[in-house]
């Protein structure tokens, strides 16, 4: 749904619409899946002998032919791509990231303006795990000049590293972009973008910039004409 809303800046303003923006569907085996409206992969459950089933596995659930299902029934369960076909989720869940690895680059205007970013997570230096303050100290300014290093190649080469980045267990694997983030030319630090779409924009069209021509009322006749561009 688009909504109205009116633009002020200086001594200007301009009426626009807005809604949210869509974003692309995931792929499993080259084909597009649907989705819901969370970002999340849409799955069906079947029965082994292929009734899909009805109702959460956490209640009451039943076959499609209406017929009651014991809690511990084994169940396969798919993914369904956008012209309704069904493709199997793998038995192996993608589990919780704990060693982020950088298998790429990418420009920085991939994050700003390409991609939907879910959620935002700001790095830290960790001080380890040692009782001792002397200890604590090394480890976190060893981690800090580490962080600046990424920092430094990401400022220098205007990119964002890319790595897989899964919160917890799933069916899908997630990504994530590092970015170097900078405020006042004195403060750093860096944050985890999660990935959750490609952007999909309506563009705006070049020939709606052209002026339109309007008859001149006879009352108005004295106003200036639009002359063409």
């Amino acid at each position: 749904m688009a909504y109205g809303l009116k633009i002020m800046w200086d001594n200007e303003s301009v009426d626009v619409k807005y809604e949210r923006l869509r974003g692309d569907n995931r792929r499993v085996n080259g084909k597009e899946i649907q989705m819901d409206n969370y970002g999340s992969p849409k799955t069906i459950k079947r029965t082994l002998d292929g009734k899909e089933v009805i109702g959460k596995m956490t209640k009451s659930k039943s076959d499609g032919d209406g017929n009651l299902l014991p809690n511990d029934v084994e169940v396969l369960e798919y993914f369904v791509d956008v012209e309704g076909n069904e493709i199997p989720v793998q038995a192996k869940a993608f589990g919780r990231t704990e060693v982020m690895e950088v298998k790429s680059f990418v420009p920085l205007e991939y994050y700003t303006d390409r991609y939907i970013i879910d959620a935002y997570y700001q790095i830290m230096p960790s001080a380890g795990k040692s009782k001792k303050d002397y200890d604590k100290n090394i480890t976190k300014r060893a981690n800090t000049i580490g962080l600046k290093k990424l920092w430094d190649k990401l400022i220098s080469t205007e990119q964002v590293a890319k790595a897989e980045f899964n919160m917890r267990d799933g069916k899908l694997p997630n990504y994530a972009f590092i970015r170097a983030v900078q405020i006042n030319g004195t403060k750093w630090t860096l944050e985890i973008g999660r990935y959750k779409q490609q952007k999909l924009f309506s563009w705006v069209e070049e020939k709606d910039l052209k002026p339109v021509e309007q008859a001149t009322p006879v009352s108005a006749n004295l106003l200036p004409q639009v002359e063409e561009i």
